[in-house]
């Protein structure tokens, strides 16, 4: 009999299922930036049952993008909706719809996609549609267009590019509306950029202006020219009268004689004028360059007075530039000052005041914020660009607001379903969870709401409420506007306020602010007046006190808060047509076994993480893919911040370039979403007005900091950020190298303990995040038979090795001052050697290891291969160089577990190799010793390797292997990268898989003598080939601690 669980997820699977296989996702584009989910929602689900509808959003602005997603529930649905919407008017524009293409591959080949140019401008995208659709199936069509109609040009794009070569063929050269077109096949933007790049290179037309009135002719104009070589056309400009306008294009037969005739006549006086004689270039090329100087300018100025300019508003009219200065004045040097005016040469009543440094800039701040000048407090802070305004109230509002996942539905607070009631596949959202069990949960931080006081006298007690609900259920009635107060309005002053306790405060500006915010946006009152309550008490006063502040206010923030509640009626919408019977059933059933302890962490609020160095390689190779991998999966909140920090000066559009090529995704719009996020400072760490630069920029409490630097400014980096930016909940995350050695090590420790506390401090080895080295952890307490032979009684000996796949690739002076001890032994291997021995600390004691005799330490240097160049060969590398490339060495743990069990560190593949002793009494011949092998990297895997009979008829045994490799076991599931999961553990707070200050100082204390050694003595290491195992003798090395190597055998 079928159970009624079993029942339910058929009738679910029959209801929600895709009815055919294909895609059920539509693009829809060229939307107006006003067009809303819910807009699109009433049209679409005019063609079936709509699952998700998403408008694409600027991260920071969250103004639409002009496209969006609409997702269907079944295939026919979406087809039906592309067939009859699209080119529907939306907002008066007709909108492109065509199936959203999920793999970027088939988005950038370009194959099937041709251009057409010359267009008419009658012709719109659907003639176009129209035109091209009898060749075969069209993809997506468009005619590009800007607000004065069409821009004369469009693009195609067919399903099979033979339908595409068959309409290059067939219409090229035709008339379309009496215009002859050309249609050819589009060259991505990339590639025309390369082939103007290289025509640059070897130009023939030249662009020349303020030509003599002399030269009035064409004849003239070619004559001037004609001494430098052939001249195959030439165009003087004229007025409608025939005069010339002083400006003309000249191209000659070769690149060398229009470069001899720029070098010849740029910059030459002719009659008394100048001349300017240069390479021609396209509109669009010439505007290109001009916006980018722009733009250079523009930074440069705004990094001049970042941190010195103040904005000061709340000013009594009486106050002009004069006074102002005078105020100010005594903190230090005033290079401007102006209070802005109207027309009519009064007020408004806020202006600027620039200062020569930081410094002085915020000891003003400090010092005259909320003081009274003339008869008013004025409101003092660092002078803000309008987009950064915006941002920071979007990010203001985001922090209360309900965090809303694409495609997922999600409900208002004041909706609760009595059964767990939700379509299948969903997952619970915090506010819908049944009442019986809501006292269990921890309540989610709702959206700040202020309560409209009471107009009647009563007790206290009996208005204060235990139930959430009863805030959120709030009807305020028609007579809101009559509230009696209780005091005269000149009473709410700083000073009668400052003495009033913080709740007061908020109480009696909330009193007042409500009612006049009601007045412009009664629906929204509640929101907004909780939201501005959050303000410095002096701006409240001035928003009291200037009705156009107040009402700028509320239009920056009502457009938001709508936008928010829009989504919240959207998904509403959706979820609710999606409920049945069945649905309630399964759904009832999921319910009764959810478990919130069941939930991968998300972090709930904003960060700002900041990130020194991010012009280097390390921050673009390995921290920002990271931060975005993290970002991308809702590790990292949408609004957060992220902020590159370095010396090197970079436009923002130069730093996105920079840390683009190396985020990965199939998703493109998940990029320029993690993007939005990402600024870029160009600083000094030895300078404090660059640390206030950044203080000013950061928006949020919760803050990392991550140093990708040479440990030799950790110290100054550490004090300016402790000076400038720290909060009680920043932390900083610290590269390696930690120190050169012992002393060096112990130094910087204690300068950095004089700075920051240890629980703020995460030393970072990558190591220890890779999937494979915390496998071991399972591996040694997870599986019973290795807790039984996890000793010396079984092990005969450990290899821990690595190995780079490259060589030293231009890094070689760094690695040369370091060498492969400092940068792999000392603290990859031996992470790894501790987790292994797992008898933590005393695995890291110096009591408790010893190493081996100096002298039967291996030490090798790469030399070529013939096609890989040898260590010396590399140009970064010091001549004559003796520092190792390989190092091998045999370590011992001196306790119970582990005594006279050689660890062997060595560098060849990343891997760890445990040798089981020999079978005592076998009595099989040629048995070769089980081994446990973990690789690390690359392609992670796990190999047991044993003996098993030999198949036939005798009884002999062979090696095998019980291969649990990753790429075989797992091979849908993707392995995080080793920064993704430790910068994931410091959002957390969870300091298990860092470094502390103990254990860095024992490995160098074991390290330290064999370093001195080396470098003492100037040991030349021996050569070995690019990509070997090593210097020879290495298996005799290994032999000599008992490992057995089985030639007929080898690991993959």
């Amino acid at each position: 009999m079928t159970s009624p669980l079993a029942s339910s997820v058929a009738a679910v699977s029959g209801t929600s299922g895709v009815g055919v296989s294909g895609p059920s996702s539509l693009y829809v584009g060229e939307l107006s930036t006003d067009v809303t989910e819910s807009m699109l929602y009433e049209l679409f689900a005019t063609a079936g049952g709509v699952a998700s509808i998403r408008i694409c959003r600027d991260a920071i602005t969250r103004r639409s993008l002009g496209y969006a997603y609409v997702n269907f529930h079944n295939h026919g649905d979406a087809e039906r909706a592309l067939e009859t919407l699209n080119y529907t008017e939306i907002k008066g524009k007709p909108c492109r719809v065509m199936w959203s293409q999920r793999d970027p591959s088939m988005r950038r080949t370009g194959a099937g996609n041709i251009f057409i140019k010359n267009l008419d401008s009658e012709i719109d995208t659907k003639s176009l549609h129209d035109t091209f659709s009898v060749f075969g199936e069209i993809l997506s069509c468009k005619v590009v267009s800007d607000d004065q109609g069409s821009k004369g040009y469009g693009f195609v794009h067919f399903e099979s590019p033979e339908a595409a070569d068959a309409a290059i063929a067939k219409v090229n050269g035709m008339l379309l509306n009496g215009k002859k077109v050309f249609v050819g096949k589009h060259v991505p933007r990339k590639e025309r950029m390369s082939k103007i790049d290289k025509m640059k290179a070897i130009f023939t037309n030249i662009y020349v202006k303020n030509l003599p009135e002399s030269i009035e002719s064409d004849e003239k104009f070619v004559e001037m020219f004609s001494e430098f070589g052939n001249v195959t056309s030439a165009y003087l400009a004229r007025d409608e009268n025939g005069k010339s306008k002083g400006f003309g294009f000249v191209n000659f037969e070769n690149h060398e004689q229009a470069q001899m005739a720029v070098e010849s006549l740029n910059d030459k006086e002719i009659e008394g004028k100048r001349i300017y004689v240069g390479r021609a270039q396209k509109k669009s090329e010439r505007e290109y360059e001009l916006r980018k100087v722009y733009e250079e300018m523009k930074m440069e100025r705004i990094n001049k007075t970042q941190g010195v300019n103040l904005y000061v508003k709340n000013l009594d009219d009486s106050i002009d530039d004069e006074k102002l200065s005078q105020e100010f004045s005594v903190f230090g040097q005033i290079t401007s000052v102006k209070v802005m005016v109207d027309e009519k040469g009064n007020s408004k009543g806020f202006g600027f005041v620039c200062f020569s440094s930081p410094d002085e800039a915020s000891k003003a701040v400090t010092e005259m914020h909320g003081r009274i000048i003339g008869s008013k407090p004025i409101y003092v802070a660092q002078a803000q660009r309008k987009e950064e305004r915006r941002m920071q109230l979007q990010a203001q509002f985001n922090q209360r607001g309900i965090q809303i996942q694409p495609g997922m539905p999600v409900y208002p607070p004041n909706m609760y379903f009595a059964g767990g009631m939700q379509p299948a596949g969903f997952v619970f959202p915090p506010q819908m969870m049944n009442r019986s069990r809501l006292q269990q949960q921890r309540p989610q931080q709702q959206p700040k709401q202020y309560v409209k006081p009471s107009n009647r006298s009563s007790n206290p007690q009996q208005q204060k409420s235990n139930n959430p609900q009863q805030k959120r259920q709030m009807k305020f009635t028609s007579n809101v506007r009559n509230i009696n107060r209780q005091e005269n309005s000149n009473d709410l002053t700083l000073a009668n306020l400052a003495a009033a306790p913080p709740a007061e405060q908020k109480k009696r500006l909330g009193d007042r602010l409500f009612p006049l915010i009601h007045a412009k946006e009664p629906e929204l009152a509640p929101k907004i007046t909780g939201i501005l309550l959050e303000m410095d008490i002096a701006e409240l006063l001035h928003l009291l006190e200037s009705p156009e502040a107040l009402n700028l206010k509320i239009s920056e923030i009502a457009p938001a808060i709508r936008e928010h509640l829009a989504q919240l009626l959207l998904y509403f919408k959706i979820c609710m047509s999606q409920f049945t019977i069945s649905h309630y059933m399964f759904c009832s059933h999921l319910f009764l076994g959810f478990s919130p302890q069941h939930l991968i962490f998300r972090q709930s609020h904003m960060v700002s993480i900041v990130v020194f160095g991010a012009s280097g390689d390390l921050a673009k190779k390995k921290t920002f893919p990271a931060l975005f991998q993290l970002f991308k999966f809702g590790y990292i909140p949408k609004n957060s911040q992220i902020i590159g920090f370095a010396r090197t000066f970079m436009t923002l559009v130069d730093f996105h370039s920079h840390i683009k090529q190396f985020l990965k995704s199939e998703d493109d719009s998940s990029i320029l979403e993690f993007l939005g996020i990402c600024t870029y400072i160009s600083g000094q760490y030895d300078q404090d007005d660059s640390f206030s630069l950044l203080n000013s920029k950061l928006l949020f409490q919760d803050r990392i900091f991550y140093f990708a630097l040479p440990p030799s400014i950790f110290l100054d980096v550490g004090v300016r950020l402790k000076s400038f930016c720290f909060t009680n909940q920043s932390r900083v995350i610290l590269e390696k190298p930690f120190g050169r050695d012992y002393e060096s090590a112990k130094t910087l420790l204690n300068q950095l303990a004089l700075v920051f506390e240890e629980k703020q401090m995460f030393r970072i080895d990558h190591y220890l995040g890779k999937e494979m080295v915390k496998n071991l952890l399972c591996l040694r307490f997870a599986n019973v038979m290795f807790g039984a032979c996890w000793n010396r009684n079984y092990i005969d000996n450990v290899q821990i090795t690595f190995k780079e796949r490259i060589g030293t690739a231009g890094r070689g002076g760094y690695f040369n001052d370091f060498g492969i001890i400092r940068d792999v032994m000392q603290n990859h291997l031996m992470q790894i050697l501790s987790i292994v021995a797992m008898e933590k600390p005393q695995s890291l004691n110096s009591q408790d290891i010893r190493n081996e005799k100096f002298e039967n330490v291996i030490l090798g240097q790469y030399t070529t291969n013939g096609k890989e160049p040898g260590y010396l060969d590399d140009k970064t590398v010091p001549n004559g160089s003796v520092t190792p490339t390989y190092a091998a060495a045999v370590l011992f743990i001196q306790n119970d577990r582990w005594k006279g069990v050689p660890f062997i560190l060595k560098c060849g593949k990343a891997e760890v190799r445990i040798q089981f002793k020999d079978v005592p009494g076998n009595v099989f011949k040629d048995v070769s010793r089980n081994e446990l092998v973990l690789r690390v990297q690359p392609n992670e895997a796990v190999y047991l390797k044993l003996m098993v009979k030999k198949p036939g008829l005798a009884t002999d045994c062979v090696i095998s292997e019980l291969d649990l490799s990753y790429s075989n076991r797992f091979k849908d599931i993707r392995i995080p990268d080793a920064y993704e999961s430790l910068l994931l553990d410091v959002l957390q707070n969870d300091s298990s898989n860092f470094v502390r200050d103990d254990e860095l100082l024992e490995a160098w204390r074991i390290f330290t003598p064999l370093l001195n050694k080396i470098e003492n003595e100037n040991i030349k290491p021996v050569p070995y080939e690019f990509g070997s195992r090593g210097p020879h003798g290495i298996n005799e090395f290994i032999s000599k601690y008992g490992f057995i190597y089985s030639k007929d055998y080898e690991w993959k």
